[in-house]
């Protein structure tokens, strides 16, 4: 079998550590190998039966070795894939904190909408600066983001 449908198998299991694993090599090799990207992107974008939020632990792996990717997709993607993208940056913790926190910072208030999810991550993950931002993020000028900023802080721990 090739390593793609080793790959594929192991992660259509759904739960356990050893579809967590494949997911996790997914996201590795999403930065090297083209077709690893493409399978994650047709994911994220529902073109494929698997629920996207079963690949955070992918985007995590990803966000650890190409950040930069993953905030371009984020400021060019839809809301609700924004948000997932982030939370698997948020997942990264500390490897992907500062562009967390500059996303939370973004003109666009979707942008820092979507930021949210990974700053609730970084939070839940005992990031002092995740939970600081959250708090500050009470104060945005869009009450959808200050809403959700409120509704992260209740969340977390």
């Amino acid at each position: 079998m090739s390593e793609l449908g080793d790959l594929r198998r192991a992660a259509w299991e759904g739960e356990g550590e050893r579809a967590a694993a494949a997911w996790r090599e997914l996201g590795r090799l999403a930065s090297a190998a083209g077709w690893a990207r493409r399978f994650l992107l047709d994911l994220l974008r529902g073109r494929t039966s698997l629920p996207v939020a079963s690949c955070l632990p992918a985007l995590e792996a990803w966000a650890r070795r190409e950040p930069g990717f993953l905030l371009s997709l984020v400021r060019h993607a839809d809301s609700a894939l924004a948000s997932v993208v982030c939370a698997g940056m948020g997942r990264a913790g500390a490897d992907c904190e500062e562009e967390l926190l500059r996303l939370s910072r973004d003109h666009t208030p979707a942008v820092r909408l979507a930021s949210l999810a990974g700053l609730a991550e970084l939070a839940a993950g005992g990031s002092p600066r995740g939970t600081e931002r959250l708090a500050a993020m009470l104060e945005d000028p869009r009450g959808e983001v200050r809403w959700a900023a409120a509704a992260a802080l209740r969340a977390s721990p």
